[in-house]
């Protein structure tokens, strides 16, 4: 069996991918973004195989192609998903005595920090964040006020489309409701001050259309082990995607890409 890659018959299910190493010198969870599909944080999972280091790319209820699924979706169901992570992580880097690290693009990274206030324990070694939903622009609070009193089932189509990252054509009220209800559970400075002392790198684009760079860059301030990395794009946003989607070669271009993952790398394995 290739140990590169062990599959399921959905290609956007949880799995492993492991590093061409009999012993990894590190275990790591990557955790995507809302309506991503979990095949698009391939590069990041590729340059950790690369630097040794066995990956479980997770994906999220609502985001495995399963018809229908993303009409169920609460933060408790979420939190579910990244709880099962930890402990699957958890559990093969006590078996090669290595340590875990945690990778999470924008909605991934605001679960991880919203579980860590719920089960404390829950704690990756070192996390690096990409453009972490843990504060979000003005535009993005109107559509929590937009989809506030909608159905659960109700659907809200996508405003942009980007063909091969979206998972789903749109995403149902109940999706936004668990995104909202994440959000407001990590938004005071207890929730975060329990994640402030993991060594943690923030990369984030000074343009976001999504999350507030300004807002990152304060949170940060706060936390004595964190550290923020601007990313500058060399495409441009109209043909590749919004500044927010940092998270691929594609979008940043071979240089900028190149330092973005030397600079994860260096953060986990230095």
């Amino acid at each position: 069996m290739d140990r590169r890659h062990v599959s399921s018959e959905n290609s956007e299910d949880t799995q492993w991918f492991f590093a061409d190493a009999e012993a990894p010198k590190a275990v790591a969870a990557v955790v995507h973004g809302l309506n991503m599909r979990p095949s698009k944080m391939g590069d990041i999972v590729e340059e950790l195989r690369k630097a040794q280091v066995d990956v479980l790319r997770v994906a999220l209820t609502g985001h495995r192609g399963k018809e229908g699924e993303i009409k169920t979706v609460t933060r408790d169901v979420w939190l579910d998903d990244m709880a099962d992570a930890y402990w699957t992580v958890s559990d093969r880097a006590c078996a090669f005595d290595a340590p875990k690290y945690f990778v999470g693009y924008s909605l991934g990274g605001l679960l991880q920090v919203d579980l860590m206030q719920e089960q404390k324990h829950m704690r990756y070694d070192r996390m690096a964040l990409f453009a972490p939903a843990l504060r979000l622009r003005n535009k993005t609070h109107m559509l929590r006020m937009l989809t506030k009193w909608m159905p659960r089932t109700w659907k809200i189509p996508s405003l942009n489309s980007f063909p091969g990252y979206f998972i789903n054509h749109g995403l149902s009220a109940a999706a936004y409701h668990a995104v909202f209800d994440s959000y407001a559970s990590v938004s005071s400075h207890e929730a975060l001050k329990i994640a402030g002392d993991i060594p943690t790198k923030v990369f984030i684009h000074p343009r976001d259309e999504l999350v507030s760079a300004a807002g990152l860059t304060e949170i940060v301030d706060q936390c004595p082990s964190w550290s923020i990395d601007p990313v500058e794009r060399v495409r441009d946003s109209t043909r590749y995607g919004i500044f927010h989607l940092i998270t691929d070669q594609k979008a940043l271009g071979d240089e900028e890409w190149n330092r973005v993952t030397l600079s994860m790398q260096q953060h986990f394995l230095s």
